[in-house]
């Protein structure tokens, strides 16, 4: 009965654990996409006449997750 004991004491902690890094993940993955949103808008390119992003495939991704979100 003391493993189970710990376990629920440490549950709390746990829980707000992964919540706050569910959080700082979907912020990051937001960031990223609206960074990369903003760089297509304006035609910038980081390194000119190189290509490091797979464009076709970042925007087949952003088109899925909006449909997903039906948005």
């Amino acid at each position: 009965m003391d493993a189970l004991d710990r376990v629920i004491e440490r549950a709390p902690g746990i829980v707000s654990t992964l919540v706050a890094l569910f959080l700082i993940s979907a912020l990051m993955i937001w960031g990223l996409a609206s960074v990369y949103v903003f760089k297509r808008a304006l035609g910038f390119d980081f390194v000119p006449d190189l290509d490091v992003l797979p464009d076709c495939e970042i925007e087949a991704f952003l088109e899925y997750a909006r449909n997903l979100l039906n948005y």
